[in-house]
């Protein structure tokens, strides 16, 4: 819970060079530095929202994640789902997994504001969801490199994987452990 926390506090001390819609040509006309510290910020909100996915994310693989598409997270009806992939459609008999509510804002946000500025055309996006500085989509390698600098800036001492996240998970759904924030049907 504390990481959560933490992980809460981050994104309110960067978001705020985000709150201002810009449009592509917009964006273009920003000057470098200004372009770079937002960018450098969009990364840092990017591992946030890494984070409190895999946190919330119910014990999810981190391959799930790893290859979102933007369009893959949409809402249907009054909640977000997560379309996920063959893997995980044959144990749970459908393409479509609820996101918990607490991340819906987050994910918009992202999507709409901070994840333009990743982008190296923001008029042509890629289909990913996570981009690196590059503005090329995350390896496996790369996404789980993203998690250990955000676990490390959390805490230094710790050594927490994206397998770590998951084990955790699964252990505190099938304990009952109260902390367990998932959201589950």
């Amino acid at each position: 819970m504390a990481f959560f926390s933490w992980l809460l506090k981050e994104w309110a001390a960067q978001v705020d060079l985000f709150c201002k819609i810009r449009t592509p040509a917009e964006m273009s006309q920003l000057p470098g530095k200004s372009m770079m510290l937002r960018r450098r910020r969009a990364l840092l909100l990017q591992r946030c929202l890494m984070g409190m996915m895999l946190y919330l994310g119910g014990g999810l693989r981190k391959q799930v994640f790893v290859n979102l598409y933007v369009d893959h997270l949409q809402w249907d009806e009054e909640e977000m789902v997560m379309q996920v992939g063959d893997e995980k459609v044959t144990r749970v008999n459908t393409d479509h997994l609820p996101l918990p509510p607490q991340l819906f804002t987050y994910i918009e946000f992202f999507k709409q504001r901070v994840r333009p500025y990743l982008c190296k055309d923001p008029a042509h996006p890629p289909l990913a969801l996570w981009l690196s500085s590059g503005g090329v989509p995350l390896s496996t390698t790369t996404f789980a490199r993203q998690l250990n600098i955000l676990v490390k800036d959390f805490n230094p001492e710790l050594t927490t994987t994206a397998i770590d996240f998951r084990r955790m998970t699964c252990t505190d759904l099938f304990s009952g452990n109260p902390h367990t924030h998932t959201h589950t049907h």
